[in-house]
């Protein structure tokens, strides 16, 4: 993956005003000295992390140096650890405050942990779990859209203002761009309990996703999951089969996504000339500001005006002809209005489901990263920690076996072996469409892997 220089981490900053020549230099010394002791008092550089009311875990921003940030009772994940020192680690807006938040109904039901990102706006990381339980067909959405309590409560213990993390008048108008509020861990998995399913339809969950991705692909991953643990559901077993399951935003993805010709013609589609990919044709960033890089055009309301709502597409210091020359440097965010919270859209998302040899299935394996145009490939365990910056070493799955492939008469609960045949349900949509390809064999994804893939895909049509 080509790299570049990332951005400046943020920092604490004052407001400064001209001194006399001979002052000068001291008092801005004085203040400089003043700002870094704020920043440790508030838990920065100089300082140890902040642990805000509610014992939630806290990261600050600008730290130097760590290991992670570490998620724990999040089933088999438990010990997972989202990584903030690798080199594109500041684009990918990992130094900055993350918040592992836990979410569960009166009825002691738990729902969704999720890694909140303060800068982004999106989760990193959401834990959930799937099975036939939890889910009706036919079911409801919950009680529409609102706050997640345990976010607003975070951040008011530590002086946030509404506008400054992710709330659900955020997402308002992102519609006017294809982009749909997009469930990480999802509403239809929860809807036999209605105060569950309201639960996964706040902020924390949720990310500005495209809606072609999230109507299709997404969609039918999703159904998989729920079909598999129907399918296996039996009562004479005290436990019944359940997925758990991980997710998140991806702000990279291999080039071979955008360099195939499909890809290409689909990212071109998406953020520059509008497409079927747009669902209602408005691109994202077909505006060019120059040294600011892209935005989208000013959208008309009535009476002449232009609506506030945007779509930018920061490039940095790269210089590109479009968006789409390459969507790896890009920072893409959907904002409603100037002084609203700007929500940052992923490039892609990961998405890693596990079963244990004491489910009706024994132990499987499912990693899969899909783009924002709806292009999936299933993938190895490595590859997925590897494009998302995670690392499980120190969790539960790595010492129940689940961080190698096993071989069959091993007593290790998991298996980091991944079975396209059950990945892919014989006769559900994902294999009819060939939605998803397979690349579970290789160490990285490159053109030719992904041409492949389409032209099944295509054939399959």
């Amino acid at each position: 993956m080509p790299q570049s220089p990332p951005p400046a981490a943020p920092a604490c900053s004052r407001p400064t005003r001209r001194l006399p020549a001979c002052v000068a230099p001291a008092l801005l010394a004085l203040a400089a000295l003043a700002a870094l002791l704020a920043c440790a008092a508030r838990g920065g550089a100089s300082g140890p992390p902040a642990e805000p009311a509610g014992g939630q875990e806290f990261l600050v921003a600008r730290k130097r140096s760590w290991s992670g940030v570490a998620m724990d009772s999040v089933g088999v994940f438990s010990g997972l650890r989202i990584l903030q020192d690798f080199q594109r680690a500041a684009f990918w807006e990992r130094q900055c405050p993350i918040h592992v938040l836990a979410h569960g109904t009166d009825s002691d039901v738990e729902v969704y942990s999720a890694a909140y990102n303060e800068c982004t706006g999106v989760s990193d990381v959401v834990y959930y779990k799937v099975f036939a339980g939890r889910f009706v067909k036919g079911g409801g959405r919950g009680g529409g859209w609102s706050n997640d309590e345990e976010l607003v409560n975070l951040m008011s213990d530590l002086g946030k203002k509404p506008n400054e993390y992710a709330t659900v008048v955020d997402y308002q108008g992102c519609g006017l761009f294809g982009l749909d509020r997009g469930h990480q861990a999802p509403v239809a998995s929860f809807n036999s309990d209605e105060e569950a399913a309201s639960m996964t339809n706040t902020p924390t969950n949720l990310s500005p996703q495209n809606g072609y991705l999230n109507q299709q692909t997404w969609k039918f991953l999703e159904m998989e999951m729920r079909s598999k643990s129907e399918d296996a559901d039996d009562d004479d077993v005290e436990e019944p089969t359940s997925f758990e399951l991980i997710t998140g935003p991806l702000y990279e993805l291999p080039d071979a996504f955008f360099t195939n010709e499909r890809g290409a013609e689909l990212w071109e589609e998406l953020l520059w000339s509008g497409g079927d990919v747009n669902l209602n044709g408005q691109p994202w960033c077909d505006l060019d500001e120059e040294d600011d890089g892209f935005r989208s055009t000013p959208l008309p309301k009535a009476g002449g005006k232009a609506r506030e709502e945007k779509v930018t597409c920061h490039t940095g210091r790269t210089k590109m002809d479009k968006p789409s020359d390459n969507p790896n440097k890009l920072s893409i965010h959907y904002q409603r209005k100037k002084k609203m919270f700007p929500l940052r859209i992923p490039l892609g998302y990961y998405k890693l489901a596990v079963l244990s040899d004491e489910s009706s299935y024994g132990r499987h394996m499912c990693p899969y990263v899909m783009d924002q145009t709806g292009q999936c490939m299933l993938v190895s365990l490595d590859v997925l920690l590897k494009l998302a910056h995670l690392d499980l070493d120190d969790s539960d799955l790595a010492s129940l076996g689940g961080l190698e492939i096993q071989p069959e008469k091993s007593n290790k609960m998991y298996s980091a072996k991944v079975d396209p045949k059950f990945c892919f349900r014989e006769g559900g949509t994902i294999d009819k469409r060939k939605l998803c390809g397979d690349a579970s064999h290789l160490n990285n994804i490159r053109v030719p892997t992904m041409d492949s893939y389409w032209q099944e895909r295509e054939a399959a049509a």
